[in-house]
């Protein structure tokens, strides 16, 4: 756990917090869970657990299940070739690689994850509280803008990436391997 990267914490804890306080401000049932005399010891924990728990599940679900669909009709519109396995192989070579700019292209990555994963954590959090009947809250407006502003954010910030990596790509491959 103290090995924590910043991509990490982005696409799990930071992810989850986003979909807790999108909840919170939408709905009105965590408020009076908190405010209701319970045991503050369990309470408290898992609100400090809940957040790692939904961003960690969003994640692994989007890697999962929806990132390749979204990752081929990005990469057709942006003419970028091959698959993801492809891609993958030529970004760990590319990382051997001195002077290699692949390496300065992780943190965006990492950024892009996160807005997928918040998004989705979002989706996850209103469907818990549609199906729980959660009384919505004056807010709810705003916390229905929360998701489709990650998702537009995402697919914008996705296909930049996409753009700027072929670039990066083409730079690398005039770089020699490390040693």
């Amino acid at each position: 756990m103290n090995n924590l990267k910043i991509d990490e914490i982005l696409r799990y804890a930071l992810a989850g917090g986003i979909a807790m306080l999108a909840v919170w401000l939408g709905y009105r049932e965590p408020a009076l869970w908190l405010n209701e005399k319970r045991e503050g010891a369990l309470i408290s924990l898992a609100f400090a657990a809940l957040p790692i728990l939904i961003g960690a599940l969003s994640y692994v679900l989007h890697r999962a299940l929806i990132y390749h669909s979204i990752y081929r009709v990005l990469a057709k519109l942006c003419g970028r070739l091959g698959s993801t396995l492809e891609l993958d192989m030529a970004r760990w070579e590319n990382q051997a690689k001195d002077n290699s700019m692949q390496l300065r292209m992780e943190e965006w990555a990492a950024q892009i994850h996160f807005l997928y994963a918040a998004a989705w954590a979002v989706a996850m959090a209103n469907v818990v509280a549609h199906v729980g009947q959660w009384t919505r809250s004056p807010w709810h407006w705003l916390e229905l803008l929360f998701l489709p502003l990650l998702l537009i954010a995402a697919v914008v910030h996705h296909w930049r990436y996409l753009i700027w990596e072929a670039e990066v790509y083409r730079h690398d491959a005039t770089s020699p391997p490390k040693g």
